[in-house]
């Protein structure tokens, strides 16, 4: 990749993505677009496209309302209530430029911008998407859109070792193989620093070099039905035995966060007094399988540090001792077992294992031997437009022990 490239996504700002998807809702002539339809049904948003069906555009988004109880070591009761998700989203694809486009904000979040991309497909089995999206390096459950969790609360795995799950930057894939046994290999180069890494002003700049991930995902058994690899619920009834087996690398060079998804949350140094800053690498391997309603998913992660020799701390006078690191990086191993039952009613039962076990046994690490077991019961209406969820999660971290209940509903308009 030459330098130039890599200059122009280390300094392009957000606004210019969302100008390419201005753009793009543009590519409709006047014509066309006078002679557009529309047609809008709850939980699928509006719809848009123009009369020769080219050009389709798509306006929605959901709210998830919650109300929690937690109880910690049988003494401390919390309450909690709110909305954990406030999503809208702007979907635009145009089938003759084989160009699409996604915005996501989260009214939720202190950083309402998720996702801000375009994709191009000049080929129909090879795609490039260029903006800010769902990272490939992560487990296969942060591939899986809110929408669509079995629990709308992510696995202990997945809170440990990721954030949103979402970076700036570009990657592609590529589909080998036809329906009966297909590969698809994935590649990736990111800022490495996350949401937004270029911060809130110009004087906020991104810090350490590019992330560099890689995936590969295997279809034995064929492929399953539309949409059906993007949940883990089985709601379309695989009628025989559907596999796809993942394996995904990342290397971040120079992490400042400790998931590496954000900048500037430690500054380690050099000898110089110069900051330097340590290298972040994740190993995912994953599994999810589905037939006549069961869904079993399994997930495995490896995260650890390299680039450690001649390390200073803040302090500027003491180097980094050999355990230390896992203070500033989240260091580790962890594993989650997801099996699920949907019947064709809407109604699914699951449950969840999910551990974590700290590659150091340092009082100060960011994460802790950790097992989080949880009990899942669901409702889906009307194809999901309404999702009616009871979750009983039991959570031990080191001697404490928590249990939570949730009582959540999520609405797509």
């Amino acid at each position: 990749m030459n330098s130039l490239f890599i200059v122009t996504m280390k300094k392009m700002h957000f606004s210019k993505i969302l100008l390419v998807v201005y753009l793009l809702s543009n590519l409709v002539d006047t014509k066309s677009y006078g002679q557009s339809t529309s047609s809008y049904e709850f939980g699928s948003g509006l719809h848009f496209e123009s009369n020769d069906q080219n050009y389709q555009f798509d306006l929605g988004g959901l709210l998830l309302p919650y109300i929690s109880y937690e109880s910690i070591n049988d003494e401390t009761v919390n309450m909690f209530y709110g909305s954990k998700r406030t999503f809208f989203h702007f979907k635009a694809n145009s089938e003759k430029e084989n160009v699409s486009a996604y915005f996501l904000t989260d009214f939720s979040s202190n950083n309402p911008l998720l996702e801000a991309w375009v994709s191009y497909k000049p080929l129909d089995r090879l795609s490039f998407t260029f903006g800010q999206f769902r990272s490939i390096a992560n487990n296969r459950e942060m591939l899986i859109f809110e929408n669509s969790l079995s629990n709308f609360s992510r696995s202990l795995l997945s809170q440990t070792f990721n954030a949103t799950g979402r970076e700036f930057g570009l990657k592609f894939s590529y589909m080998i193989g036809h329906s009966d046994f297909s590969l698809i290999p994935m590649i990736q180069i990111t800022s490495g620093d996350g949401l937004n890494s270029f911060g809130i002003d110009s004087r906020d700049v991104d810090l350490g070099g590019l992330k560099y991930a890689s995936r590969i995902d295997i279809y034995p058994l064929g492929l399953f039905k539309e949409g059906q690899v993007r949940s883990l619920n089985d709601y379309e009834y695989e009628e025989s035995l559907k596999l796809v087996i993942g394996a995904a690398a990342s290397y971040n060079d120079g992490a400042s966060n400790s998931v590496g998804e954000g900048h500037g949350d430690f500054y380690l140094y050099n000898n110089l007094n110069q900051v330097m800053l340590p290298d972040y690498r994740e190993l995912n391997f994953d599994f999810l399988s589905k037939y006549k309603g069961f869904s079993l998913m399994g997930e495995y992660s490896i995260s650890t540090a390299t680039g450690l020799e001649g390390l200073v701390t803040e302090t500027l006078i003491q180097e980094l001792q050999p355990t230390e690191i896992s203070t500033y990086l989240a260091l580790g191993t962890g594993y989650t077992m997801q099996i699920f039952y949907t019947t064709k009613k809407g109604y699914s039962a699951g449950f969840i294992n999910s551990s974590i076990i700290s590659e150091f046994q340092n009082e100060n690490s960011i994460i802790k031997d950790s097992n989080l077991k949880s009990l899942v019961l669901s409702k889906r209406i009307k194809d999901s437009a309404i999702v009616i969820q009871n979750s009983f999660d039991f959570l031990k971290i080191l001697d404490v022990n928590t249990f939570t209940y949730q009582f959540l509903v999520q609405l797509e308009f």
